[in-house]
């Protein structure tokens, strides 16, 4: 039996067959077209994104989580600056009094928590007059002061009724002192006042000669 065989003839350069070029071509693209897939596909940044996907691709916020530990108090803040306009402080009422020429008859001075301070400037201001007249007919009423130079004692009351009470009179020659009260009911409102007052000299610039001034908190 004759057979036919391929020899090899050193020197010899082997033919290219149309079926060796066709899946030479085929396995250079399939290569090369993976590569350029996956090149051009991988996503390592938002910016490969278009804006609009990514807004369609956002979903739902979901619940809101548990809240965390209170966190440590901060340092207290700077006291701010005083109001000199303030009428209130710590929860007490501070009013201001001031009279420079009371009438020739007992008119209010101050009026607030059950009290009422009453003042009067007779015959061309040496005749100056105060008063307490207190809503509650149980309240309390004591004080100190100073005319001059003779202190005012006894300023110790306690009422019996709505009818004014006397703080102090003069009748002639200078007069000018200071006087601090304090004044309670059974109810638990409390007033303290501080005055000062003038009679028969030159106060304020009035023309009457008598002033009483001062402050009272109540609360």
């Amino acid at each position: 039996m004759n057979e036919s065989r391929s020899v090899d003839v050193p020197g010899r350069r082997r033919r290219l067959t149309y079926a060796n070029v066709v899946s030479t071509v085929a396995l250079v693209l399939a290569m090369s077209g993976g590569a350029l897939a996956a090149h051009k596909y991988l996503l390592s940044s938002r910016k490969q994104i278009k804006p609009s996907l990514l807004t369609s691709l956002k979903g739902n916020q979901g619940p809101t989580g548990a809240s965390g530990t209170r966190g440590a108090t901060g340092p207290t803040g700077a006291t701010g600056a005083s109001n000199p306009d303030a009428t209130t402080v710590d929860g007490e009422t501070v009013t201001r009094i001031f009279n420079s020429a009371p009438g020739p008859s007992y008119t209010p001075i101050y009026s607030k928590d059950g009290l009422t301070l009453l003042a009067q400037c007779q015959n061309n201001g040496t005749s100056l007059g105060l008063e307490a007249q207190s809503a509650d007919a149980n309240g309390a009423l004591y004080g100190t002061g100073i005319d001059q130079d003779t202190p005012l004692l006894g300023l110790k009351h306690a009422m019996t009724g709505t009818a004014p009470i006397a703080l102090f009179a003069t009748n002639s020659g200078t007069h000018y002192g200071m006087m601090v009260l304090t004044y309670a009911t059974p109810e638990g409102a409390t007033v303290g006042v501080d005055l000062g007052f003038v009679a028969d000299g030159d106060v304020l610039g009035n023309a009457a000669n008598c002033g009483v001034w001062g402050t009272a908190v109540s609360s």
